[in-house]
């Protein structure tokens, strides 16, 4: 950056744009008026920069470029709906300090941080659950009699583990960790479990508890081989790893079974938006499911009716995709 040009310099950047501008329209407006399109606002300011230069300066001491890269760069430091200017606060401070640090220790390689990689948050991977990772925080305490017959629910049914009873009774003896989120790498989304995680952790964050899922469910209740996948919605209330011994053979030859299990809470959809939105206005009655089924983060907004509007809300801020319609299977759905 030079802190005054000459006006020999003035005018080779005059007599260099104007040559520009006009081989530009030479080869691409052809001066012909169906191509006028091309020829933009910018492609025109390029013949006054040297008179502006004349007038205010070097272009560095008034363009907003720099100025609008730094705003940019501070965008992601908000991390709180409720206190976004202490947020940049905080990182215009850090960014000082470090700076600093730079200059006086002369570390400017070591501490550069252009390339950062998004870092995976530390947690338990569960045998047989490779893509995702059960995050603190995490307990142990004893299930509760409600907690323990729908785990003993979701067992029967998709296990062989004899009647009702005797399911909970491998419930009871089971090993269970109940884990406050879980790490999604490929949709780099992390899900909250309500239930685990104190107010203080959520109250200033988004409600990432959420979830798309996948449900098998029967399409008609008199033919129980007739069953069909759909979409579903609901709120993630707890996280739970279960180990027990099964009274039957592990394809795997292991003797243990490892199961992720999740306590959510459906909504009970009433329809779509203009905008091809699912909205809810009520939820359902918990039921455990296996995380697998677990597709997206989702998103909430209350719209002006008092529904809860749903969006996927990963990555980017997308516009939420309408399921297909749902695929009819022809034969009992096996786990």
């Amino acid at each position: 950056m030079q802190l005054s040009l000459t006006e020999a310099d003035i005018n080779d950047i005059e007599v260099g744009f104007a040559d520009w501008v006009q081989e530009f329209e030479r080869i691409y407006y052809q001066y012909n008026n169906t191509c006028l399109s091309v020829c933009t606002l910018p492609l025109h300011a390029l013949l006054h920069i040297a008179n502006d230069i004349r007038h205010m300066g070097p272009v560095w001491c008034y363009w907003a470029f720099p100025t609008e890269r730094f705003c940019g760069s501070l965008l992601p430091a908000i991390k709180s709906q409720k206190h976004p200017y202490a947020c940049l606060d905080h990182r215009v401070q850090d960014l000082s300090q470090l700076l600093q640090i730079k200059v006086i220790f002369g570390l400017t390689d070591d501490l550069d941080l252009s390339d950062r990689k998004a870092v995976m948050p530390s947690g338990v991977l569960q045998p047989g659950y490779t893509e995702l990772l059960l995050v603190p925080p995490r307990t142990s305490s004893a299930f509760s009699v409600s907690l323990r017959k729908k785990v003993a629910t979701y067992l029967c049914t998709n296990y062989e583990l004899g009647t009702m009873k005797q399911a909970e009774q491998h419930v009871s003896r089971a090993t269970s960790l109940e884990y406050g989120k879980m790490y999604l790498p490929v949709k780099a989304a992390i899900i909250h479990a309500s239930e685990l995680l104190q107010s203080a952790e959520t109250s200033d964050r988004r409600d990432a508890s959420f979830v798309q899922f996948k449900q098998v469910i029967r399409a008609n209740n008199n033919q129980l081989s007739r069953l069909i996948k759909k979409t579903s919605y609901g709120q993630v209330l707890r996280f739970i790893a279960l180990t027990l011994v099964p009274p039957f053979p592990i394809p795997d030859g292991s003797k243990t079974l490892h199961l992720v299990l999740t306590l959510i809470q459906p909504v009970l959809l009433i329809g779509q938006n203009t905008f091809s939105q699912p909205h809810y206005r009520t939820t359902s009655a918990s039921i455990i499911v296996d995380v697998t089924p677990i597709t997206d983060v989702v998103g909430r907004v209350r719209d002006s009716s008092g529904d809860w509007v749903l969006t996927l809300r990963t990555g980017a801020i997308t516009k939420h995709n309408v399921p297909e319609p749902a695929t009819v299977l022809h034969k009992v759905y096996n786990l």
